[in-house]
């Protein structure tokens, strides 16, 4: 066994939590269209700022894992999802272990990878009439290096 029993029980306290900071972040915060503290506390109204107080909104996400985990090693492989947004888990909030409830509620592949999904806006963007410029920032060419 990787880590034992107890990094097992860890592991369903952490996917609970993770569960719990979803659901408490879906509607006022995920699904806005422009998210934003005032909007996430309206949002969540007055029975929700309990909710969005529990999911630790000010603990780092390293703090909130050592809550589940014991050990470094599967602390260290729960961490990484501050690394999907470019960050550190000893800065990032808590709140980003809602990643692991979406990956557990099912990851979307597309076919051909993430160029084929650009090539496929591109191509539906030209059906449209849309006048793309490639190789240009702000209007701008960009010379190759």
């Amino acid at each position: 066994m990787f880590a034992g029993a107890k990094e097992a029980q860890g592991y369903r306290a952490f996917a609970a939590r993770a569960q719990e900071t979803y659901r408490t972040l879906e509607g006022p915060f995920l699904r806005s269209e422009q998210p934003n503290p005032l909007s996430l506390a309206m949002g969540a109204g007055l029975k929700g700022l309990g909710d969005l107080w529990r999911i630790s909104p000010f603990t780092s996400l390293w703090t909130a894992l050592g809550d589940c985990f014991s050990n470094a090693r599967v602390r260290q492989l729960f961490a990484r999802y501050a690394t999907y947004v470019g960050s550190s888990p000893f800065e990032s909030p808590a709140t980003l272990m809602l990643i692991a409830e979406v990956e557990r509620q099912g990851v979307w592949i597309v076919e051909g990878g993430m160029y084929a999904l650009a090539k496929a806006c591109h191509e539906v963007a030209l059906k449209l009439g849309v006048e793309v410029r490639l190789g240009q920032q702000n209007g701008i060419p960009i010379e190759a290096d």
